[in-house]
């Protein structure tokens, strides 16, 4: 038993599981990770085909002369 525990101890105290708050910090994350965050529904649905609708490429937009921007209060 007592090597069991010196040999639990060393990783008990790296996680911060060996005091008492430790504990009931690990024991309260099992316990949520049990009954609470039960993922029923995925957060994002299954794709079976990708990439087959069409996606229109847009037309670039021709540059503006400088004129319309060097007469601004506060040009680019």
């Amino acid at each position: 038993m007592v090597g069991a525990k010196a040999a639990a101890a060393p990783r008990f105290e790296t996680a911060g599981l060996l005091s008492a708050d430790g504990a009931f910090a690990g024991t309260s994350t099992a316990l949520s990770d049990l009954l609470f965050y039960i993922e029923t529904y995925p957060t994002s649905p299954l794709i079976m085909s990708p990439f087959k609708d069409y996606l229109p490429v847009p037309k670039a937009l021709r540059p503006c002369p400088a004129s319309d921007f060097t007469t601004w209060a506060s040009p680019p």
